[in-house]
């Protein structure tokens, strides 16, 4: 995938900008409102002078040189917009376990290797599997109408299928968000997976807290019916659900993270690997995909507002979705931190499983990719694990 960020698509970022810098002026009208009786001048200064920051280091990231640039490893297999991309790269000669990759269908796959030094694809590589990347691409006229079903039955089966064509053994599966969701439903269709891994993936949508939780009250008062109107009419008008519609949910569920990590970000030097880290996920987060309309309606009605993975009524033909029937090993990845798929969300999946391992990192969702943890934590256990279950291909 190659991908080029410049001031130009920058601008205007991070979306929604006038919902963060919304949000980050109450949060400071309510700081000085509880310190007015104290020293009410000290507060406005002081939220002057972060609001300074926050706009310096806006700017910073707008206009950083920062360009990623990374080539399309080898495409083994399409349908429509989805590609299967094989990062075992095309002279490997050595027979190596195959492992499929599924990411989120609502970002660009890309944060699974984000960069040369940190590559989630090329350090599964390197211990020694054969992985290959779902890209699941923008909608277009092939996937128009599909909804969550679909693209497993029509893109993520294949795409196994495919490998398992390649390889001849049978293939682990890792997913993450959302992906490992799919994967594990996967995991009950085929026979030709020996091993499911899944990180940050959500199963259980009946706890929420904070903000989550007045959003799915607001939601619920009529089974959701109001939101998948909304989704309907957006997706009539633009063709698709577009991005901002998730970003804006996304930002109403932690309003106050654009304020902190943009004063964190103020602090680096801009020339850094840390800042340039920074500058790199902060460009991903903002370089999404639109949904289709009925997938939306599947991810934000049928599993957020109706629970239907967790009450059982989540069917891909004629198998019933249930944790508890996946009897192939399993490791699960859920973030102690993860406020985009909490732990109240993710470990009803590693409870259900009988042969589950559990790895709860003290990170965020997108910390148990790319985070300073990420690889001792996450991705190497992982690779272990489904080094440790492996069908190993045999020698032409």
């Amino acid at each position: 995938m190659k991908v080029e960020t410049s001031f130009e698509k920058r601008h205007g970022l991070p979306s929604p900008l006038a919902f963060h810098l919304g949000a980050t002026l109450i949060n400071m009208q309510q700081e000085m409102l509880a310190a007015h009786a104290a020293d009410p001048v000290a507060a406005f200064k002081s939220n002057l002078e972060k609001m300074r920051e926050i706009l310096d280091a806006l700017k910073t990231w707008q206009q950083h040189p920062f360009h990623r640039q990374n080539s399309d490893p080898p495409v083994v297999w399409q349908s429509g917009s989805s590609r299967l991309l094989d990062y075992g790269g095309a002279s490997k000669t050595i027979p190596a376990p195959p492992v499929l990759v599924i990411p989120s269908l609502v970002n660009k796959p890309y944060i699974l290797d984000l960069s040369p030094e940190n590559s989630l694809m090329q350090m599964l590589a390197a211990t020694g599997l054969r992985p290959y990347l779902l890209d699941w691409g923008t909608p277009e006229m092939a996937e128009s109408e599909f909804d969550l079903n679909d693209y497993i039955q029509l893109r993520a089966m294949p795409a196994l299928n495919e490998i398992h064509q390649i390889s001849g053994v049978k293939t682990g599966v890792l997913g993450y968000c959302m992906g490992g969701t799919i994967a594990a439903s996967m995991s009950l269709l085929s026979n030709k997976i020996n091993a499911l891994a899944t990180i940050g993936a959500p199963w259980d949508f009946s706890n929420p807290t904070g903000n989550r939780l007045l959003l799915q009250q607001i939601a619920n008062a009529d089974n959701g019916q109001n939101l998948r109107t909304l989704i309907q009419n957006l997706s009539q008008a633009f063709g698709n659900l577009p991005f901002v519609f998730l970003q804006s949910l996304f930002a109403a569920i932690n309003p106050n993270q654009f304020q902190s990590k943009f004063l964190r970000f103020n602090q680096m030097d801009p020339l850094s690997n840390t800042a340039q880290q920074f500058v790199a996920i902060e460009d991903w987060l903002n370089d999404g995909l639109p949904l289709t309309g009925p997938a939306a309606d599947g991810l934000l009605v049928k599993w957020h507002i109706q629970n239907q993975i967790m009450n059982g009524k989540w069917r891909i033909n004629d198998t019933r979705i249930d944790a508890k029937k996946i009897t192939i090993p399993g490791m699960f990845a859920c973030g102690k931190s993860d406020t985009i798929a909490p732990p109240e969300a993710t470990l009803a999946l590693p409870e259900q499983v009988r042969n589950a391992a559990l790895i709860q990192p003290d990170t965020g969702h997108v910390g148990m990719i790319v985070g300073s943890k990420s690889r001792e934590q996450v991705i190497l256990p992982i690779a272990n694990f489904l080094l440790k279950h492996a069908d190993m291909p045999p020698i032409n």
